[in-house]
C-alpha cells in the first residue's frame, strides 16, 4: 500500500505578498505641510510661504524651484534608494521605516539646497529687511519645516479577469 503525503514548504511567498499588500498601500510625501505653522513674521501658513518661493507668487517674487530641482537632479539616487526600500520590504522590513528612509534622504538633500541657494538673488529692498541674500532662508522656519511623512494611499491592486493589474482606491473605482 502506497501512502502520499504533500508538505507545504513556504520558501518566502508568503512573506513576498505580505510584503507587496502592505507596499501597495503606502505612499510617500516630502515638502512642508499644513500642520506646520505659520511663519513668524508674515503669519502665513508655511505651505504658502514656502509655494511662492518655490513658484513665485505673481507679483514681485519670481519663482526659486528647490524641491523639484532637487528631485530633477538627484532621481537616479532616490530611484536606487526606493529599489533599496522595496526589495527590503518584499524580504520582511517594515514599509513605514524604508519609505522613511527614502524620504529623510530627500528632505535633507532640499535642506541643504535651501541653505546653499543663491541665484536668483533677492531684491536689495529684502536683503535690507532679511540682512541676507537666500531667497529661501530668512528665519530657517521653512527649511526646518521640509520633512518626510508615509501616508496610507488607500490604492490596493487587483487583478482583472484576463491578469491584468488594476488599481482600486479604497471605494473600488479605479485610481
Amino acid at each position: 500500500m502506497f501512502k502520499v503525503s504533500f508538505k507545504d514548504i513556504d520558501l518566502g511567498w508568503n512573506a513576498l505578498t505580505r510584503g507587496l499588500r502592505d507596499a501597495e498601500k503606502l505612499g510617500l510625501e516630502v515638502g512642508v505641510f499644513a500642520d506646520q505653522g505659520v511663519h513668524p513674521r508674515t503669519k502665513k501658513p508655511l505651505p504658502d510661504v514656502a509655494a511662492a518661493v518655490e513658484f513665485g507668487d505673481g507679483a514681485d517674487t519670481e519663482p526659486r524651484p528647490i524641491f523639484t530641482t532637487i528631485v530633477e537632479m538627484n532621481k537616479s539616487k532616490y530611484a536606487d534608494l526606493s529599489g533599496r526600500a522595496i526589495k527590503n520590504i518584499l524580504g520582511g522590513a517594515d514599509g513605514n521605516a524604508e519609505l522613511m528612509v527614502v524620504g529623510n534622504v530627500i528632505a535633507n538633500d532640499v535642506k541643504h539646497a535651501m541653505d546653499a541657494f543663491a541665484d536668483p538673488k533677492n531684491a536689495e529692498s529684502t536683503k535690507k529687511r532679511k540682512g541676507a541674500d537666500n531667497p529661501w532662508i530668512e528665519t530657517g522656519t521653512v527649511r526646518d519645516a521640509v520633512e518626510a511623512r508615509v501616508k496610507s494611499t488607500g490604492v490596493r491592486a487587483t487583478k482583472s479577469k484576463r491578469g491584468r493589474l488594476l488599481m482600486r482606491d479604497r471605494k473600488g473605482r479605479f485610481a
